[in-house]
């Protein structure tokens, strides 16, 4: 199982020579970066944003553009149909132990490997039974779930298609975790002192498990392409201090490049993608995905310690979703909240039952429904005239989406509808934090997708509430959302970064969606955007009751 190739060494080799973090401030000015997928972070906790902010950290910062932008950073193509996925996922994850401790102020055990295997690849997962975590089995009466694997949200979220499954081993690193110079820049919510050095870490960590790792298992067409390193003590996201890794899903050829850049201050020429993958066992690795052991804030660096909290399946669950080609649909920028709470690829990455810290993460939401339809994993109906009458089950247990194409669009512009319910002993239950339930109705922009697919939130789409004031994100060029919510209150709250989600966001009984409802159904073309008959589509949704058993009935069309 030796490293074939003098690839992984030298790149160790330069890595190591250069392990000075240097300063890059002055030169990411004039970077233009170029990868072939972009970098993809989880989002930040909302108790994290709020603490943050308080401490003047500034987090409207999250990545420096050059990591972010380029061609190279997107396929238009994987914006249009769908990208099915492979219905066996199978994943080999690495336990990282580092000769020296973790950033951290409190002592605590480290996870067992029989409890990692049961929260990744396990259909009961209770680490209630480690005397450190016992005082988290219950919470004002409430006893924690104890079903919340990896293994299990991607059989609910993909209704049986997709099963994950792999091993979860330790591996002995042959640094400290301080050789790796892992962080961000300190004042800021950003990567620039740090995630370059990843392709230092993961090649360490793949030579150090060869010995026990037949890599050759896990590949796909000659590539492994799920892959889990998991780093003892908490993330970055948990508390933003620079001195720990933050979690994220990421390419090894494109670390290589930005530490190659990072360390001479000079943009490598005609970089090679495919000679900075790591070869092993006859096949590549180049993508992977890192978590951190436990929760918690640690260090303290947002004020009180907290934790250590118990792993959760969130976290994971979203940074596998990146695995399988799924961009964040989140606002990078953090001036607004997107899609909040309603998709695991967003906010929903954070939910929880019971509603309490140590819990957070447990119950991460479904997939909203343009991602489900994206991976193959959901059918729509799809309406382009006339009228129908539906009744959708819960989307946490079953098929189901209606979608709305805006006519003259070529189909690139509609609405998708779907049923979210906080059913009880399903994923959706996290959604018990928000008081959401209802219709959900997505507006979605494939012209979006296709110009900025790996951020296509990042804008202010306040495209109803602003009436005629426009707003350009500076980043991505983008004025609205690729993948929005339309919130049946017309607050706006997501886009105004007010919460991540309320009891007034989905469409309830008796709610209209209509050309002349508020919110209304125009379209984001065709329009002076001032909300009046210029973006006229004649796209309806009446007729709605919630049942008692959770389904959802109404009728959709559009007016004659």
């Amino acid at each position: 199982m030796s490293l074939m190739g003098g690839m992984a060494s030298a790149l160790i080799l330069s890595a190591a020579a250069t392990n000075s973090v240097p300063n890059v401030q002055a030169k990411k000015e004039n970077a233009s970066i170029q990868f072939n997928t972009a970098y993809e972070g989880v989002k930040l906790p909302e108790e994290v944003i709020a603490a943050a902010k308080k401490k003047g950290i500034d987090v409207t910062t999250h990545l420096p553009e050059h990591l972010v932008k380029g061609p190279h950073a997107l396929n238009p193509k994987m914006s249009v149909g769908t990208q099915p996925i492979s219905p066996e996922q199978k994943v080999i994850a690495l336990s990282l132990k580092f000769p020296d401790e973790v950033p951290s102020k409190v002592s605590y055990e480290h996870m067992p490997l029989a409890q990692l295997n049961n929260l990744l690849f396990g259909t009961e997962y209770n680490p209630y039974e480690m005397k450190q975590f016992e005082k988290y089995a219950t919470y004002n009466g409430v006893s924690a779930p104890t079903n919340r694997t990896l293994k299990n949200y991607y059989k609910e979220a993909s209704y049986g298609k997709v099963n994950v499954s792999g091993e979860v081993i330790e591996v002995q690193m042959p640094h400290p975790y301080s050789y790796y110079k892992i962080g961000q820049e300190v004042g800021v919510v950003s990567n620039d002192y740090g995630d370059y050095t990843m392709a230092l870490l993961v090649n360490d960590a793949v030579k150090a498990a060869d010995a026990q790792v037949d890599f050759s298992q896990f590949a796909v067409n000659g590539e492994v392409p799920n892959i889990f390193l998991i780093h003892p003590g908490t993330g970055a996201e948990w508390n933003l201090d620079p001195g720990i890794i933050w979690s994220h899903k990421w390419e090894v050829s494109e670390a290589a490049y930005y530490n190659e850049y990072v360390n001479t201050g000079v943009e490598p020429a005609n970089w090679d993608y495919e000679a900075h993958k790591i070869t092993v066992d006859g096949v590549k690795v180049n993508s992977y995905a890192i978590e951190p052991e436990v929760g918690g804030d640690l260090t303290g660096y947002l004020g009180a310690v907290s934790g250590p909290y118990p792993p959760q399946v969130g976290v994971y669950a979203h940074e596998f979703g990146h695995v399988l080609g799924l961009p964040d649909l989140y606002d990078y920028g953090y001036d607004s909240e997107a899609m909040g709470a309603y998709t695991i690829m967003a906010s929903g990455s954070w939910t929880r039952y019971p509603n309490a810290a140590p819990y957070s993460g447990n119950s991460p939401v479904h997939f909203d429904a343009w991602s489900k339809v994206f991976l193959g994993l959901e059918g729509v109906d799809t309406l382009t005239t006339g009228q129908k009458t539906y009744t959708l089950n819960p989307a946490s247990s079953a098929k189901g989406a209606v979608k709305l194409v805006v006519p003259g669009s070529n189909g690139s512009e509609y609405f998708l509808l779907e049923n979210r319910q906080q059913q009880p002993g399903t994923f959706d239950l996290g959604l018990s934090r928000y008081g959401s339930h209802g219709l959900a109705i997505y507006h979605v922009d494939e012209n979006v997708l296709s110009r900025n697919f790996w951020r296509p939130n990042e804008a202010q789409n306040w495209f109803q509430s602003r009436k005629q004031q426009v707003i350009q994100d500076p980043s991505t060029g983008e004025t609205h959302y690729g993948v929005a919510v339309i919130q049946a209150d017309n607050q706006w709250d997501l886009e105004r970064n007010r919460n991540s989600g309320d009891p007034g966001d989905l469409f309830t009984t008796g709610k209209v969606f209509s050309p002349t409802s508020t919110p209304n159904s125009g379209s984001y073309y065709f329009s002076n955007g001032t909300g009046t008959a210029t973006n006229y589509t004649g796209i309806f949704v009446k007729n709605m009751k919630e049942n008692a058993d959770g389904s959802i009935t109404f009728t959709a069309g559009f007016e004659k």
